[in-house]
């Protein structure tokens, strides 16, 4: 391997080992079973401890869905049975429906590590699958960074970033969200391909590649975050798209073709998972008959608030759940009548130094290109994310986006978008072809942004 490979991937083991070295060296159980002290019958053998961390019901689905499912789909396929029902949940009214039910994502194909492992080895794999898929975001973030032009050391910069920031973090007790969002980087770089090299074999091959991650994207289980990745995938199919179309470099027939392929090879892979799963969706309780104004603001009423920004810069600045204190989960309203919500639902922190860069990127030089989808891509998702009109034009265009709350999911996205500026920025400074005035013009609006985000945020909270 050349060196310089070499040591990127050595950097990228060095990331994983940050949140998995426990997991993966030592052996620990990537599952937050400690939470299990909580209730009986496990309660009374092992009440939890002082320092034990606080209850938090949305870590517990770690271990009271996603542990059970495992379990359960694993013992199917090695009976050599289709792991389609689970007889233990519901099981007075004989059982739940595993493999319509997305989550537990058993056709997925990194699954199949579940599957092969040992019974008593299950626990150890939670850990190596979420590691594995977290080196499938960095590597993949890294190659379309090296595609945009970005130097090695830019690039790793924005790897970095999205590797250990708080929307991807703070979600690894739940494995779907990392295993959905971590194919975005691979699904923009096939779709990058097949517009710059159309017309030729590997155009072709990067179309069917882009059709396999699609697949692989909906398979993974989550539907609410793989319908963000594909709506940013989307968005840069259309980005691409348009200048080609002016350019006379590929006819719109050609182009559309090219895209209901990549959705045909998709939908076509993750048919066997997902048509049972929008079968049951009819009977669940995100069922949805009619649009309706209240059913927006119900969906609506657990967006990003405006006070919640001030995480930006401080991301414990309303206490931390592990800590014992996190009063912006309490019934404290901001000035819009939002209420709080999870640390996890509305964590947006990716560090103060990359957040200085992705703004430095956006005033150093001229939008233009991959940097201007980027910063595209940041505001529309924040937008998303913080319940503003957006929402409402995919709430009634978008087939399924009714049935979704918690829009600020869709942070992942932002912090994919804002790690990418981050390597953009990082690499204007590398180059040090940048005017001084032009420096410093970009640290005082850099400046200005952390204050006002500063303000804001502290505002709202004083609401």
């Amino acid at each position: 391997m050349p060196r310089p490979r070499l040591l990127v991937s050595l950097f990228i083991v060095f990331l994983l080992l940050i949140p998995f070295h426990r997991p993966l060296l030592l052996g620990e159980t990537f599952i937050p079973a400690d939470l299990l002290s909580y209730l009986s019958p496990w309660k009374s053998e092992s009440p939890p401890t002082p320092d034990a961390p606080a209850w938090n019901v949305l870590r517990f689905d770690g271990v009271a869905q996603f542990y059970p499912w495992r379990v359960q789909a694993s013992r199917a396929v090695r009976a050599g049975e289709i792991p389609y029902w689970n007889p233990y949940q519901f099981a007075a009214s004989g059982g739940t429906p595993l493999l319509a039910n997305s989550q537990s994502a058993p056709l997925y194909p990194l699954h199949a590590l579940f599957y092969v492992a040992p019974p008593d080895k299950i626990g150890y794999v939670f850990g190596l699958v979420a590691a594995l898929h977290l080196a499938i975001a960095a590597s993949g973030l890294y190659v379309l960074l090296r595609a945009c032009e970005i130097r090695r050391g830019a690039c790793l910069a924005g790897v970095a970033t999205w590797g250990l920031c708080a929307p991807l973090i703070c979600w690894l007790s739940l494995p779907s969200f990392l295993a959905v969002t971590c194919w975005l980087p691979w699904l923009l770089l096939l779709l990058r391909a097949a517009h710059t090299e159309s017309g030729t074999r590997t155009g072709r091959l990067a179309i069917l590649g882009a059709g396999g991650v699609v697949g692989m994207t909906i398979l993974a289980g989550h539907l609410q975050i793989a319908l963000y990745v594909l709506l940013a995938a989307g968005l840069y199919a259309l980005w691409l798209g348009v200048p080609a179309w002016k350019a006379k470099g590929v006819s719109v027939p050609r182009w559309l073709g090219g895209a209901v392929l990549v959705a045909a090879i998709g939908l076509c892979l993750s048919a066997p998972q997902v048509l049972p799963a929008l079968e049951l969706s009819r009977v669940s309780s995100r069922a949805v008959t009619e649009k309706t104004a209240a059913l927006y603001d119900a969906n609506n009423a657990t967006a990003l608030s405006p006070r919640a920004l001030v995480t930006l810069l401080a991301p414990d600045f309303f206490g931390h759940p592990n800590m014992g204190l996190h009063w912006n989960n309490s019934n404290l309203r901001d000035a819009s009548g939002r209420l709080g919500n999870n640390y996890a639902e509305w964590a947006a922190y990716v560090g103060v130094l990359p957040l200085l860069l992705a703004v430095f990127a956006l005033v150093s030089a001229p939008l233009r290109g991959d940097k201007a989808f980027f910063a595209l891509l940041a505001f529309l998702a924040l937008l998303v994310a913080m319940g503003t009109p957006l929402n409402r034009l995919l709430f009634y265009a978008v087939p399924g986006y009714a049935s979704l709350a918690n829009p600020a999911r869709v942070l992942g996205v932002w912090a994919f978008a804002v790690a990418a500026l981050a390597a953009f920025g990082a690499q204007s400074l590398l180059d040090n072809t940048i005017k001084p005035a032009t420096k410093t013009r970009g640290a005082g609006v850099a400046l200005a942004t952390v204050l006002l985000v500063a303000a804001w945020g502290a505002s709202g909270a004083a609401a």
